[in-house]
């Protein structure tokens, strides 16, 4: 009579329950402290006092990631912790509120794009103690401009300039050409109102049909 063989439960790998005996688990993370908040007070430009939902106060800076500079009224999401909280973001804010960017406690700024950069809006205002515009090819265009300077220097290799008419007005002016200065019109006419001069070496003045001289004195020689 054949036995039935028995199953070796000896066979079977070994479990290591060894950590599971003692229970000792990895803890799970512990949650972020994020919450929403309300700016309350600005202590600095970048530090803000902020009210909680539960009612509590905390004070926390603006962090670099944030350009949208915070403000009385926003609602903010805020990281707390123990040493040092910052503001991540502004969720919302009233639209009448002037929207100011910036990076905080940044001495330089640097905003760079492989492709084109557009700039769009009603109105645009620069306001810096120098401007500097370094381009291989600069292009103005629009209905009108108008440029007032104390003092401007232009330094040009060529230079053309084309407009319908052109009108300018000066107290003094002085003009240095140092080789050839050429005029050529359909008509010129020159009124002096005291003393006109004119000084050369060799002048010549040529004429298809007639020269006229008239004047109260005309001397020659």
């Amino acid at each position: 009579m054949l036995e039935r063989s028995r199953p070796n439960h000896d066979d079977r790998p070994p479990q290591d329950l060894t950590a599971a005996s003692r229970g000792q688990f990895d803890p799970a993370p512990a949650p972020i402290p994020l919450s929403r908040a309300v700016v309350k007070f600005l202590l600095t430009p970048s530090q803000f006092k902020l009210d909680l939902p539960n009612g509590d106060t905390v004070m926390a800076r603006q962090a670099a990631s944030c350009l949208l500079a915070p403000a009385i009224g926003d609602t903010v999401l805020v990281h707390i912790a123990a040493d040092d909280s910052y503001i991540l973001a502004v969720l919302e804010r009233s639209a009448a509120r002037t929207a100011e960017l910036g990076v905080p406690d940044a001495t330089d700024v640097t905003l760079s794009v492989a492709g084109r950069l557009n700039l769009s809006a009603q109105t645009v205002g620069l306001a810096a103690g120098a401007i500097e515009i370094l381009s291989k090819t600069l292009l103005l265009a629009g209905e009108s401009l108008t440029s007032r300077f104390r003092r401007m220097t232009e330094t040009v290799s060529d230079k053309i300039s084309s407009a319908r008419s052109l009108t300018a007005t000066f107290h003094n002016r002085t003009t240095l050409v140092k080789e050839v200065d050429m005029l050529e019109a359909r008509m010129q006419v020159q009124t002096v109102e005291t003393v006109s001069t004119h000084n050369s070496e060799i002048a010549l003045i040529t004429a298809s049909r007639d020269i006229r001289l008239d004047g109260e004195r005309v001397s020659v020689g």
